[in-house]
């Protein structure tokens, strides 16, 4: 079994492609960055970085996932690939992927309906 084989197994949440702008800083540092997702699921999400993060590494993550509200949670770094860049800065980036901490079950479902809703909006736009 590969290692996406592995990753779909365990996915208990659909995931869509969208890019969505992430404000994130690094639990108890001091600074913000700003990227933006590949994907996104009611479990996680998926960004490019600019930087290594150790795994387990805790992330205080702000993102807009509907058009007037933030959307506020922690987020744990479970693994990253260095990947090439198609555009942005640099030549190479980390595509890391990002397991949502603690989230209340209001904001699960939250982003569960979201993610219904941008894949239902694709397929009728098809």
């Amino acid at each position: 079994m590969d290692r996406q084989e592995s990753l779909k197994e365990k996915r208990k949440y659909r995931r869509i492609i969208v890019s969505l702008k992430v404000t994130y800083k690094v639990t108890g540092d001091v600074g913000e960055a700003e990227i933006e997702t590949v994907d996104i699921s009611a479990g996680g999400l998926s960004v490019m970085m600019n930087k290594i993060l150790k795994t387990g590494t805790l992330l205080e993550i702000n993102m807009s996932v509907e058009a007037s509200a933030v959307f506020s949670c922690a987020g744990k770094v479970v693994w990253q690939d260095m990947r090439p860049r198609r555009n942005g800065v640099g030549k190479f980036g980390y595509l890391t992927g990002l397991e949502f901490v603690g989230l209340e079950l209001n904001e699960r479902l939250r982003l569960i309906y979201y993610c219904h809703a941008k894949e239902k909006a694709r397929k009728e736009h098809r």
